[in-house]
């Protein structure tokens, strides 16, 4: 429920806050003392369009907050959590700010929202077969009547009255099975038109891939083996270059060092360097003899380097084609045959899909003559219960209709559109309640739905504007009684004009209009016992209060116990 609200330089608010309770709350005031943009600004707490005009005169913004409170709604919790938005305390803060541009910002619970954002949390469009859309206010009047006049919110009241849900369940989903075959079968048979020339492509493009025979990693795997044999090419570059100049060659440092001693004479004074170069001779044949022991071990192979980098070129043809690596290449080719298989038995696929779109077209057609028949039993039992509330509410010359009108292809919803409308007189032409209704009427007829379909599991505010218009009286207290028990389990905020639906009242609100020098100013005060009964009295004779206002005023409270 709506258990606060802060309006700030707004129209010609300058600053109120209301705390409104469960129960009946009623709205009073006098002739222009802004009622209208009270509800205007739980207008936009719902997600209506801003306008700069909204603003007070002289301000950069103006400011709407309401704290919603969510003990009795998980539904509105969860999906807050979803959008990453906790909600402390179950409560959910809405903030609308409206700047000079016309443009708005929205903060749920502090957090920067969009619009739309709003609507999906505040006033969604209320859906019998997913509860959890229910809003958290509903509000009826001249200029908001968006829920009695939609006509989804048509087909869900009378699906809620006739206990359709599970059937709308089923349908919903055998029509969204319907929707996926469609797309297949779509898809399949633009692959049919053009399927020579895709299986010789694809089969071009896997047998490109299959000659490789590639393996595993082997991308990785080739590099590797190309950076050893390019190291192992230097090294007997090297290795060849140190043996002859070792002792490969003619000049070679062995054949010059043995040349050396041959030519040494016997002297004993050199004997000494003979023995060293003879320890260095030495030394040079074993790393000859190593060199060339390493030279026959060299771990080359049977591999050519040519072919490793040419094999290696052509795996990145095809990763340029096909994926970064050889496991999205091998992925590819997967995904290549399984889509050649399903060109190959396509006939046959397309048969088995068009059979079993028959079956659920089939299921849904039985199901919703299902659906048909329980609205048909079901609207006239509705008709008949809401014309009985009307007739109370002093609209003995207005009947409510509900029409059931069939449809020649499914829908998500059944096979029928559902039309609330109302007829002036037995001769006049019954009209679609959504053209010729007024605020009065539409609030009127919502009140008299909501008394005989009940109270919903999901409790929510509902706010009635003019629901009294035309009205006064036995009636008058009637409707004053009716909104007193749909309270009982709702909260209710009541706009009136009529002491005998204000007497009524768990809480009632004053509205007044202050006129300075300067500036012209709203306030709202939640009266007190002897408030109310100055107030009533005030809606019976009009300004000046009598004593016989007064007592008619203790009486209607009494009454209205």
């Amino acid at each position: 429920m709506l258990s606060e609200l802060k309006v700030s330089q707004f129209a010609i608010i300058d600053h109120i806050h209301i705390q409104f309770n469960s129960g009946l709350n009623i709205l009073s005031g006098e002739t222009g003392a802004g009622k209208s943009i009270l509800i205007k600004s739980l207008a936009l707490l719902m997600g209506a369009k801003s306008s700069s005009q909204d603003i007070r005169s002289n301000k950069d913004k103006a400011t709407i907050e309401g704290a919603f409170d969510l003990t009795q709604r998980p539904d509105i919790e969860e999906r807050l959590a979803e959008m990453g938005i906790e909600a402390d305390d179950k409560e959910l803060i809405v903030r609308r700010v409206v700047q000079k541009s016309g443009k708005s910002k929205v903060y749920l619970n502090g957090h920067l929202s969009s619009l739309a954002d709003l609507r999906c949390i505040v006033f969604p469009l209320v859906t019998i077969s997913n509860p959890s859309d229910a809003p958290l206010i509903e509000i009826t009047g001249q200029h908001e009547n968006k829920d009695l006049i939609s006509s989804r919110y048509q087909m869900d009241t009378l699906d809620q009255f006739c206990g359709n849900s599970i059937l709308r369940e089923d349908i919903e989903d055998i029509f969204h099975q319907i929707h996926a075959v469609d797309s297949e079968i779509l898809d399949l048979e633009g692959l049919a038109r053009q399927r020579e020339q895709q299986m010789d492509f694809l089969q071009f493009q896997i047998n490109e891939i299959e000659s490789l025979e590639l393996e595993e990693n082997e991308d990785t795997l080739l590099k590797a083996r190309i950076k050893d044999l390019k190291e192992q090419d230097r090294w007997l570059q090297w290795r060849q270059s140190a043996l002859e100049t070792i002792s490969e060659s003619d000049r070679s440092v062995l054949s010059i060092l043995k040349n050396i001693m041959i030519r040494a004479p016997e002297y004993s004074l050199i004997a000494p360097l003979k023995a060293q170069l003879q320890e260095s001779l030495a030394q040079l044949e074993d790393v000859a003899f190593q060199l060339q022991t390493m030279g026959d071990n060299d771990g080359t192979g049977d591999d050519s380097l040519n072919d490793l980098e040419d094999r290696l070129s052509r795996i990145r043809k095809l990763q340029k084609k096909f994926g970064e690596d050889v496991a999205q290449i091998l992925l590819a080719l997967r995904e290549m045959k399984e889509k050649h298989a399903q060109l190959l038995n396509l006939s046959d696929t397309l048969d088995e899909l068009k059979e079993k779109r028959q079956r659920l077209t089939s299921n849904l057609h039985q199901i919703s003559l299902e659906l048909r028949k329980k609205r048909l039993q079901g609207c006239i039992l509705l008709q008949k219960e809401v014309n009985k509330e009307l007739e109370d509410l002093n609209m003995k010359g207005l009947k409510f209709l509900i029409a059931v009108e069939p449809l020649t292809e499914p829908q998500s919803t059944g096979m029928d559109r559902i039309v609330f409308r109302t007829q002036t007189g037995a001769k006049d032409e019954a009209r679609d309640l959504a053209r010729v209704a007024s605020g009065g009427e539409l609030s009127r007829i919502l009140l008299s739905l909501k008394q005989v379909i009940g109270a919903s599991h999901l409790p929510r505010t509902f706010l009635f504007d003019e629901v009294d218009t035309g009205v006064s009286g036995p009636t008058a207290q009637k409707v004053g009684a009716k909104l007193k028990n749909l309270a009982q389990h709702q909260q209710v905020i009541c706009v009136t004009h009529l002491p005998q639906v204000a007497s009524f009242a768990d809480f009632h609100y004053f509205i007044e209009k202050n006129t300075g020098k300067d500036k012209v100013e709203m306030k709202v005060r939640n009266l007190s016992k002897e408030e109310r009964i100055q107030e009533i009295a005030r809606l019976i004779s009009g300004e000046k209060t009598t004593k016989a206002s007064l007592q008619h005023a203790k009486e209607l409270l009494n009454c209205s116990l």
